[in-house]
């Protein structure tokens, strides 16, 4: 009934318009797919700003928990990108590492280990 993104803006509009954008295309797919209409999603949408690295760590915590918060394993989700970050291959439109390179400068994490340690990060709160 919800997601959440944890998106980079560049531009004023930039965001706005990409969640427009993808709201109204799944509304279309969805409404298509199952002979229904109208709206597919409750209210608009919210944003926060990011205020800094250990901000933005949290908040990626935050987003990998919330399938178990729903009762299912983080790791295994299929809709989303915590295996991404656990060192699976990731799609053109992921970037992981932007993350895993903040956290890792943060917490003196070997490049070689910060997968295994964002992991366990995320799973445990360490």
């Amino acid at each position: 009934n919800h997601f959440h993104f944890c998106v980079k803006q560049e531009g004023i509009q930039d965001l706005s318009e990409f969640l427009r954008s993808l709201c109204v295309r799944y509304a279309m797919y969805f409404n298509k797919k199952y002979g229904s209409v109208g709206h597919i999603f409750q209210d608009k949408y919210k944003a926060r700003l990011v205020q800094g690295d250990v901000d933005l760590i949290h908040l990626s915590r935050y987003i990998h928990l919330n399938p178990h918060d729903c009762g299912e394993r983080p790791l295994h989700y299929p809709y989303s990108s915590f295996a991404n970050y656990c060192g699976k291959d990731s799609p053109a439109w992921l970037n992981a590492t932007f993350i895993l390179n903040i956290f890792s400068h943060m917490f003196g994490v070997q490049k070689s280990d910060v997968c295994k340690i964002y992991k366990r990060f995320v799973l445990y709160d360490v």
